[in-house]
């Protein structure tokens, strides 16, 4: 029989994939929909907001998978104040963090929107679809950041749960405000919805008698700065996702206009569909780092090896 470890980690690889597979969804819906429904300069306008669409990723999994790594390990060592104390630092930092976002984008949005220079239709199509976007820029680093806590717990079940509720609450609000003429508004609010619903399901986990987790009165800016650097290296790749799609728009409207925009958005479908290998790192971070807070090397790595 495979230890414990590993049996855990085959368990929640498949969550995990789905897990980021969904992230990538989420956004992806919106291309779909709107390009099937509303045409193609909707289509174009949707994939004008790709740069700031990864760079909400990046900020999810910065906090969220920070979170999670430190609380594991901390765990490990049997440290439970102090994991708490990171987890409730964890928490602050996404409320604050996007908060801030997502009043950036509010405020901002119709500048960045404008720096592309785009036709004025695709234009009014990708403010429409950013004005109602700017609250998913608390909501999804606050639902990574309670999958994680899932994780953490060894909690599969709820992420599958949570994940496929919002994939359905996404697709048929979407689906309902689009025919109802809210445009590519519509595509936004439905993954608004969508993100809402997961953190509703997620957090009926600190409800469960597994559940390890604990608020406490606790605020460190340096607890935040180690949650940041823990999962930096793990979550920069969004950050360059967000920084190529940004180089990509902005060429391929100096180029050739805004007519090939949705050309460019198959590209984009075709590189996010490789985040699904990131589900393996997923499955693998809570576990690892429990048995690296216990300096329990043989089992860390026969849960790498195995």
């Amino acid at each position: 029989m495979k230890p414990f470890g590993v049996r855990k980690f085959r368990s929640l690889v498949v969550v995990g994939s789905f897990s980021v597979l969904t992230e990538f969804l989420m956004g992806f819906l919106g291309s779909i929909l709107s390009g099937h429904l509303l045409g193609e300069d909707a289509l174009a306008g949707v994939s004008l907001l790709s740069p700031v669409l990864s760079g909400v990723i990046f900020v999810s999994g910065l906090f969220g998978v920070g979170m999670g790594v430190n609380y594991a390990l901390e765990m490990g060592r049997c440290l439970k104040r102090r994991a708490w104390e990171l987890f409730t630092q964890g928490l602050w930092s996404v409320l604050i963090v996007g908060g801030l976002i997502t009043l950036i984008i509010l405020l901002g949005g119709d500048a960045f929107i404008a720096s592309f220079k785009p036709s004025e239709v695709v234009a009014v199509h990708a403010r429409a679809y950013l004005r109602w976007f700017a609250p998913v820029a608390l909501l999804e680093p606050l639902a990574v950041l309670l999958l994680n806590c899932c994780y953490a717990d060894g909690d599969g079940r709820q992420c599958y749960v949570a994940y496929v509720a919002q994939i359905v609450a996404n697709l048929v609000i979407s689906y309902l405000a689009l025919k109802t003429g809210w445009g590519t508004a519509g595509c936004a609010f439905g993954a608004l919805v969508g993100y809402a619903v997961a953190v509703a399901i997620l957090s009926l986990h600190f409800f469960k008698p597994t559940n390890s987790f604990r608020l406490v009165r606790t605020f460190r800016p340096a607890d935040t700065l180690r949650i940041v650097k823990s999962s930096f290296g793990d979550s920069c790749g969004f950050l360059c996702d967000s920084l190529l799609y940004l180089v990509l728009v902005k060429v391929f409207l100096a180029r050739f206009g805004s007519d090939l925009l949705p050309v460019l958005s198959v590209i984009f479908a075709t590189l996010g569909f490789l985040e699904i290998f990131n589900g393996v790192g997923v499955a693998a971070q809570p576990i690892v780092s429990v048995y690296i807070g216990e300096k329990n090397t043989l089992g860390a790595r026969r849960v790498i090896v195995d």
